[in-house]
């Protein structure tokens, strides 16, 4: 495990004091059509991927995604447009070394922000269905559980979107 992660908020804390920091703070719900338990807080993981002047070390990364899970979080959010797609592939190396969060997690990846094609254009269908497949690749998993659009333009939106 990796000494400590600077987190500019909290200060420094271990990665090892996370879980009881996460087991005290994470309550679980069911519901919705899945069925499934998600806990009410989740690990974000935009700052994994080491753009937008900070990030951690892919070490830190796969550190800091274990203390979460091993405290009992379940529901990991990340993007196609962190670092590229880094964010979700740190996600899907964690996700394939630990084959029971792979089952247990529930995976939430926002589209939209890549920049190919860029603004408008990335929420045709096709350009939907092209960053989910690409997603799915990086994540190493067949679905994800929630994809949400990030930054929609309004013109997309008055236009009622793809």
């Amino acid at each position: 495990m990796a000494d400590g992660v600077d987190l500019k908020l909290y200060g420094r804390l271990r990665v090892n004091q996370f879980p009881a920091l996460f087991l005290a703070l994470t309550k679980n719900c069911t519901g919705g059509r899945m069925g499934r338990s998600v806990g009410e807080m989740g690990l974000g993981t935009w700052k994994m991927e080491g753009a937008l002047g900070g990030g951690v070390t892919k070490a830190a990364a796969q550190a800091i995604w274990s203390a979460a899970y091993d405290g009992g979080v379940t529901l990991f959010d990340t993007a196609d447009g962190n670092g590229g797609g880094r964010s979700e592939t740190i996600s899907g190396e964690f996700l394939k070394e630990t084959p029971s969060a792979a089952d247990e997690v529930f995976v939430a990846t926002q589209l939209g922000r890549r920049g190919d094609p860029g603004g408008w254009e990335n929420y045709t269908r096709a350009a939907v269905r092209q960053h989910t497949e690409d997603s799915l690749q990086r994540l190493r998993k067949d679905c994800v559980d929630l994809t949400p659009l990030h930054c929609v333009p309004p013109e997309v939106l008055k236009q009622g979107g793809a």
